[in-house]
């Protein structure tokens, strides 16, 4: 059956005024059609070639992990220093001060045993990648991040970041809190301690509530 088709003109009688309204919203439909198709096409040949790019490249290397931070350097003054590269051995005397990263260590005499070349160290390494022991005497005072830490002598293994602490006693401090005892072990990357006492001594530990905790504990408890 044939399509009727839209009078160019009105009939006698009609008014002019709008008479190619229809018309116009026809055409506007098929140039509409004629988009969507368009678009569509387009659509599927870039996702055909986006497939077929993806086919076709050769499977890149495996992403390797992210690589760990490297560890904080280790900085060492004193007054002066004796080295022994034969044993393997530094002492640095008077005024000693140690520094990586938050911790601050001072002493009257640090020991480093290391490996390799102190002095000469290979290219890319430095302190931190020589040294396996560092051992600390005479008035030994430690701060680090929120505590205080004093002691006869301290042994630090800064591979594991594990601080052992030796006196009579050793103590460790934050805020209002005290830990005192022979031995205490600080392992700084787990964040835990343990003490001891000694022959004959004891552990002594002292804390105190954060501010605000006492008034919870003292506020009566609200009715169900």
């Amino acid at each position: 059956m044939p399509r009727a088709s839209w009078p160019r003109s009105p009939p006698a009688g009609f008014s002019s005024a709008g008479w190619d309204e229809p018309k116009r919203l026809a055409e506007g439909k098929r140039k509409m059609r004629k988009s969507a198709l368009w678009l569509l096409a387009a659509a599927a040949a870039a996702l055909g070639g986006v497939a077929y790019a993806a086919k076709a490249s050769p499977a890149g290397p495996a992403a390797s992990p992210p690589a760990e931070p490297a560890a904080a350097a280790i900085e060492i003054v004193s007054d002066r220093m004796v080295v022994q590269n034969a044993e393997k051995w530094a002492d640095f005397l008077g005024s000693v001060r140690l520094t990586r990263g938050d911790l601050v260590m001072t002493s009257e005499k640090l020991r480093v045993h290391y490996e390799g070349d102190l002095l000469n160290p290979g290219p890319g390494s430095g302190l931190q990648d020589t040294v396996r022991r560092l051992v600390a005497t005479g008035r030994v005072h430690i701060v680090s991040g929120s505590y205080v830490a004093a002691a006869d002598e301290a042994d630090y293994d800064p591979n594991a970041d594990v601080l052992v602490l030796l006196g009579r006693p050793a103590t460790v401090t934050r805020g209002e809190n005290t830990l005192a005892g022979t031995r205490i072990v600080l392992n700084r990357k787990e964040g835990r301690a343990e003490a001891e006492g000694g022959t004959g001594g004891r552990v002594r530990a002292r804390f105190h509530a954060e501010p605000g905790e006492e008034k919870k504990k003292a506020a009566p408890a609200a009715a169900p």
